[in-house]
């Protein structure tokens, strides 16, 4: 007899959040003896009768999605991969000579990499589940998304008291490292009215930084951090999940002009990998649950990001601002 379909978590995680209400946060398997849960059920089902081969998903987030009969979560995932796109290719064609520096180009390039980033490790997650395997995540992107709003999640000390820390950090090390400091917003930011521009640019800091924090906690700590705790323990995947993750951002660098190389190297690198240590902390301490660390990740990207305008209130271009030295 086949085991009842799961109800759409993403119908159930909407009403939630236009309630308010919290939704409890999902522990992963901590040890071999635990009893099956509903979602190690369902991934178990699914992948027992795949539609095709989950690598193609390499060639298009939500592919792979699909092929393991996650409709939902596979058509909003192939959706906003094409808008990402359109949006890219739209802008520079309307905005020729800008190329990817263009925030209109090299925003949606930013969301696209993230949900292949997600979109990837989510198909080897889901393997992981359907095996019954230790410290592989059990939240939904639907979940994923609300974290940052889920009360459940921001009650916990090291999401709230990390964000506020961590921010706090961030800014004094820009104040350190560069000749600025805090202004007034201009009467007319990005040359528009106010009433427009910080509701946009909210919008615009609020879509980035989720599939930024989707994106990167779903592979360095989903996928990295656990694959390595399974196969040497909690310290060593949380140790190598961090370095990983400041290895990963060290190519950034390659964005900055020649002269600030270096200072990126050898100041914002550390701090970016020491945040790193932050997350895979939190990620241990909530049994593996990736919502905690997405919603530490997102709060403080957009807070930072938020803290950079008034450092830099004299911007030309709406989401100019979301490139973070830190």
């Amino acid at each position: 007899m086949k085991s009842p379909r799961l109800p759409s978590t993403f119908a159930l995680v909407t009403a939630a959040a236009a309630a308010g209400c919290a939704v409890p946060v999902q522990p992963a398997r901590m040890s071999h003896e635990a009893p099956s849960t509903a979602r190690e059920l369902d991934a178990g089902e699914r992948l027992a009768r795949p539609r095709c081969n989950a690598n193609w998903g390499l060639l298009w987030p939500g592919v792979g999605q699909l092929c393991h009969r996650k409709d939902t979560e596979g058509w909003v995932l192939a959706a906003l991969t094409g808008a990402e796109v359109a949006t890219a290719i739209t802008t520079a064609a309307v905005h020729e000579g800008d190329s990817i520096e263009h925030p209109g180009v090299f925003l949606p390039l930013l969301g696209l990499q993230n949900l292949w980033l997600y979109s990837a490790s989510d198909v080897i997650i889901d393997e992981h589940l359907a095996l019954r395997r230790l410290y592989a995540p059990q939240d939904t992107l639907a979940e994923l998304a609300y974290a940052p709003w889920n009360p459940e999640v921001l009650k916990r000390p090291d999401v709230w008291a990390g964000v506020l820390v961590a921010t706090g950090l961030a800014v004094g090390l820009t104040l350190l490292t560069e000749d600025v400091g805090f202004r007034a917003p201009p009467d007319r930011p990005f040359g528009f009215h106010p009433l427009e521009a910080y509701p946009a640019l909210g919008v615009i800091g609020a879509a980035t930084f989720t599939h930024v924090a989707i994106g990167e906690e779903a592979t360095f700590r989903g996928l990295v951090q656990s694959s390595i705790a399974r196969r040497a323990g909690h310290t060593t995947g949380w140790l190598a999940g961090t370095l990983i993750f400041g290895a990963a951002h060290a190519p950034n660098a390659l964005f900055f002009d020649e002269g600030d190389r270096v200072e990126y190297l050898l100041i914002s690198l550390p701090f970016i990998t020491a945040v790193g240590a932050w997350f895979g902390a939190s990620y241990v301490w909530n049994d593996y649950s990736l919502a905690p660390p997405v919603a530490a990740h997102f709060w403080y990207d957009l807070l930072v990001s938020a803290s950079v305008f008034f450092l830099h209130p004299d911007v030309d271009e709406i989401g100019a601002t979301l490139t973070l030295p830190f």
